[in-house]
């Protein structure tokens, strides 16, 4: 009962206010295999997505695996209406057993700007090899992602600069080492503003204190 309340005011605040988009970090579904999880993210969406449109970023949820059916992301490229001015891929065939296709990350990594400020869309699956532990990545994608971030970073002249992705670079459960390491001297590099994350199922957030990241 407690969870439907606080569900019924989330949604009843949505619907009576004013907003540009909406913007979500990732897992907005458990399983993505699952039909009815994204017929009830859509049916609750509709309370303002009927009219505004919806920036999203992958998360685990929806990507799942490397290899077998899951890896392709069929699911997510069906509901999500996806841009087109993300970086473009080779082969994944570094790690054992990886079965994406070149276009599995085609219009999950992207940016747009709105008003005064600049959003990026990273998908920070590229850069796991499907596990919590981050053992390893497919190294020249990842690479090539990189790129593609400094230059989008680089040609924005937006007065802030926002990026959203899932597996943030500072955790309080879980150590994703490789967008911390490649991604986070980027965004320091070209002034990032603000990171928004998920995956934590806490919320937290950190500053900088004598050049060291301190996680509250």
């Amino acid at each position: 009962y407690m969870a439907f309340a606080h569900a019924a005011m989330s949604v009843r605040a949505i619907s009576e206010t004013t907003w540009a988009f909406g913007l979500f970090v990732g897992d907005v579904v458990n399983d993505h295999e699952i039909r009815n999880q994204w017929n009830w993210f859509l049916r609750y969406a509709s309370c303002f997505a009927v009219g505004i449109p919806i920036a999203a970023t992958i998360g685990n949820h929806e990507h799942g695996a490397l290899s077998g059916e899951r890896a392709a992301q069929m699911e997510y490229d069906a509901y999500m209406n996806l841009p087109s001015n993300g970086p473009t891929y080779q082969a994944f065939e570094e790690l054992d057993g990886d079965d994406r296709p070149e276009n599995v990350d085609r219009g999950k990594t992207y940016s747009f700007d709105y008003g005064a400020a600049h959003f990026v869309a990273i998908d920070a699956e590229l850069f796991c090899d499907g596990t919590t532990a981050y053992a390893d990545y497919d190294e020249t994608n990842a690479g090539l992602l990189v790129d593609w971030l400094e230059a989008d970073l680089a040609a924005s002249e937006a007065a802030w600069t926002i990026v959203f992705l899932h597996r943030g670079p500072y955790s309080l459960s879980y150590d994703s080492a490789s967008v911390r390491d490649l991604l986070v001297p980027v965004f320091e590099a070209y002034g990032v503003d603000l990171v928004l994350s998920g995956h934590d199922h806490q919320y937290s957030r950190s500053v900088y204190q004598a050049g060291s990241p301190v996680v509250f």
